[in-house]
């Protein structure tokens, strides 16, 4: 009940959504068009958790993207500083066999003589 039927209770009674003023058919109306704007309403809410969502999706995957471009540029790093020891170690192994095939050689050359 409204103040205004409780003050003049022979009044018939309104839908506190609609004007005091109108009409049965002003009232259907007017609750009709409250009632789209209000799925309106909720439609937009819709499209913008929809929209929230994706952002919140995008914003994971660049975490993801920005985490693996970490593990590949960490991975590389490795890679280069595995292949630099292997490199050293190879250019340390030729240099002991060419040390030791001169000193070989040298030998044979003194036992020529």
């Amino acid at each position: 009940l409204t103040i205004q039927h409780l003050r003049n209770p022979n009044e018939e009674l309104r839908n506190p959504v609609t004007s005091a003023h109108a009409t049965p058919d002003e009232d259907r109306k007017m609750v009709e068009a409250k009632k789209l704007r209000a799925e309106l309403a909720q439609e937009k809410l819709k499209v913008a958790v929809m929209r929230l969502k994706s952002q919140q999706q995008n914003v994971l995957l660049s975490g993801i993207i920005s985490s693996l471009q970490d593990c590949l540029t960490q991975a590389k790093d490795e890679v280069g500083r595995n292949l630099l020891d292997i490199k050293n170690s190879l250019e340390m192994a030729v240099a002991a066999y060419t040390e030791e095939a001169d000193e070989e050689e040298n030998q044979r050359v003194v036992r020529m003589f």
